[in-house]
């Protein structure tokens, strides 16, 4: 294995995309119609910086083929994106690739926390922890690593921007794009312990420059990543 302190940190996204990319995509439908996308287990540590060179990312079934909700409803994203899920005894981990052609287009525009991710490309997670596509965690990030989180009731009606959570994750801007590698400890969510417990799960993908939003489980344009009863389905 190439130690990642020789190679420059273009050629590790680059060697690092290209892996991702050799790896087989996987969009299924579970019976009731929805998306849904396998965590993996892991049992080796995964170092939260937005490289994503740890095996499990090669490996990994990826949640692709995104929707437009903004300004094309119900069109292909203008961009692919992907993204994979996997855990260990005590964290959920989230990899997204973030295709873009023109990365120099890519906005950045606060790296605070609890940014706004309106006006700049960002990339959130939904997480339906018991799965009653009513209620939720929201997880932010943009091209440069910024964290924002929400806590989301009754379909996004009730929404809690001063929930703050333990959480990590960092992000990397490359020569095809941008990736994000998330890091959350499940002591953070709360959920049903114990196997046969599926949840729900959404991720978006704003793209500033052509005002473009996008979801893995298509979310109408009157809606957000909020509308949990849109999400897809979490197993593993």
């Amino acid at each position: 294995m190439v130690s990642r302190a020789r190679v420059p940190l273009a050629a590790a996204w680059g060697l690092a995309v290209a892996s991702l990319a050799a790896a087989q995509p996987l969009s299924v439908s579970a019976p009731d119609g929805r998306k849904t996308l396998t965590a993996v287990s892991v049992s080796t540590p995964i170092v939260i910086d937005g490289v994503l060179d740890e095996a499990v990312w090669q490996s990994a079934p990826a949640a692709t083929d995104f929707i437009q909700s903004d300004p094309q409803e119900g069109q292909p994203a203008s961009e692919a994106t992907e993204v994979r899920v996997a855990y260990d005894a005590d964290n959920l981990y989230i990899a997204a690739v973030c295709k873009d052609r023109t990365p120099d287009g890519i906005v950045v525009n606060e790296i605070r926390k609890d940014f706004s991710g309106v006006e700049q490309d960002s990339f959130d997670v939904l997480l339906d922890t018991f799965a009653d596509r009513r209620n939720g965690f929201v997880f932010t990030t943009n091209a440069r690593g910024a964290k924002a989180d929400t806590q989301v009731a009754n379909e996004g009606r009730d929404v809690n921007l001063n929930w703050d959570a333990v959480w990590w994750v960092a992000a990397r801007i490359g020569p095809d794009g941008w990736t994000a590698e998330f890091r959350i400890p499940f002591k953070t969510l709360r959920f049903t312990p114990g196997e046969g417990h599926p949840w729900g799960i959404n991720f978006a993908r704003r793209i500033r420059r052509r005002n473009e939003i996008s979801h893995w489980s298509p979310v109408s344009r009157a809606f957000s990543i909020f509308r949990a009863s849109s999400a897809g389905t979490l197993e593993g």
